[in-house]
């Protein structure tokens, strides 16, 4: 999809409060296939990203008494795990050729509120990655350089140049191919929320996909990444995809058929995705015969939606997880970097890391073993020949 197609579908209302965009005129599929091919032709955007556990817990007590102890497990399970802080933001500044990551985590109750972020930042024209290691500064960086980037030298890594593009249109091949597969009478058109209005969007469609159809084009995306990232590598191709496919099995066998992925897209008038919800519950057993849902409901005395089965058999044995993913785009075509490295505030990251109490540590270890496996010899004196004399012997 090129470029151009994008800035029409822009120009197509500009300065027509009142018209109606392409995108919502496009039958459901389409629409989404071209949102999703969008993604990967955006000029620079901003993208935020958080993700909150729903529920999770073990499934399939074998007794009455198993079950009342499961219950507990599972309720304590659940309240920790909806504590925990999942979030990032993204930039990617295409104009500059920048691209920087910040995931988040942290743990909140009523009197804790604790954080912790590693912003990393790829410099593709200079070559250099950056990560800001601040959050443990004096613990793997010096202390003398708290709240610098480590700065590293990624001209010397045996990376064939472009390989990242590469890698890039593998993705949009292979998520083209499976959202392409998606029947059209599956989607459902959403309401628009205040939310959805701020993001100026214009549509939102709703669509199901089993975790065992994202499984299908595992092995051949994952071929064709290894072949990108290390081209003629020791493996041959046979090897590599009889590998491939020996994993989509085994994740394949553990992850029950009933689970599924529900994904809500939503599209502004140049329809680019500028919010996506990722709502995920995965059944993980390896019984799958036993395995025979029905819907997914929430249980009234812990508050876990579980993903139930009839009335006439029991819940597999297993383990059930239940989280949501929300994503917003936002800052598009002007998007910066949040911090962005400097001569300034960035160091060398090796020496960066030798002068921490962990990298000192590591440094004296290796020095000290040097000096341990050195087997000292002494030098040898060559020996004294003896005299010669012309006494005769008597």
């Amino acid at each position: 999809m090129k470029p151009l197609q994008t800035a029409g579908l822009m120009l197509a209302c500009l300065g027509l409060t009142a018209c109606v965009s392409p995108i919502q005129k496009m039958p459901a599929n389409e629409a989404i296939l071209f949102g999703n091919n969008q993604f990967y032709e955006m000029p620079s955007y901003r993208m935020d990203m958080s993700s909150k556990l729903i529920s999770m817990g073990i499934t399939g007590a074998a007794s009455d008494k198993d079950a009342k102890q499961t219950e507990k497990f599972n309720k304590y399970m659940s309240f920790f795990g909806k504590n925990f802080v999942f979030n990032g933001t993204g930039v990617f500044d295409i104009a500059n050729d920048q691209y920087q990551l910040i995931p988040e985590y942290g743990y909140e109750a009523k009197n804790v509120n604790a954080r912790i972020r590693f912003p990393v930042v790829l410099d593709r024209k200079a070559k250099l990655l950056y990560a800001d290691l601040s959050a443990l500064d004096g613990i793997v960086t010096n202390i003398d350089n708290a709240g610098k980037y480590s700065r590293f030298d990624l001209s010397k890594l045996p990376i064939a140049e472009g390989t990242d593009k590469k890698l890039v249109d593998i993705m949009r091949k292979y998520s083209q191919q499976l959202l392409s597969k998606v029947p059209a009478d599956t989607i459902i058109e959403q309401p628009l929320t205040a939310d959805d209005r701020k993001l100026r969007a214009v549509r939102k469609l709703q669509f199901d996909l089993k975790p065992q159809e994202q499984l299908s084009t595992f092995p051949v995306m994952l071929d064709e990444m290894i072949a990108a990232i290390a081209p003629g590598g020791a493996k041959t191709e046979n090897e590599l995809k009889t590998e491939t496919e020996k994993i989509k099995n085994e994740f394949a066998d553990l992850i029950s058929p009933e689970s599924r992925d529900q994904y809500t897209f939503a599209f502004n008038r140049a329809g680019q995705i500028v919010s996506m919800r990722a709502d995920s519950n995965y059944l993980i057993t390896s019984d799958q015969k036993a395995a025979a849902p029905t819907s997914n409901t929430p249980n009234k005395k812990t508050g876990m939606t579980a993903i139930e089965t009839p009335p006439s058999k029991a819940p597999p044995a297993g383990f059930q997880i239940h989280f949501v993913t929300d994503m917003t785009v936002s800052d598009i075509g002007k998007a910066k970097l949040i911090d962005p490295p400097t001569a300034q505030n960035s160091v060398d990251g090796m020496e960066n890391i030798k002068g921490s109490l962990i990298g000192e540590s590591f440094s004296k270890k290796y020095d000290d073993t040097l000096v341990d496996n050195t087997i000292e010899v002494a030098p040898v004196t060559p020996a004294k020949k003896a005299k010669r004399t012309h006494k005769k012997d008597h």
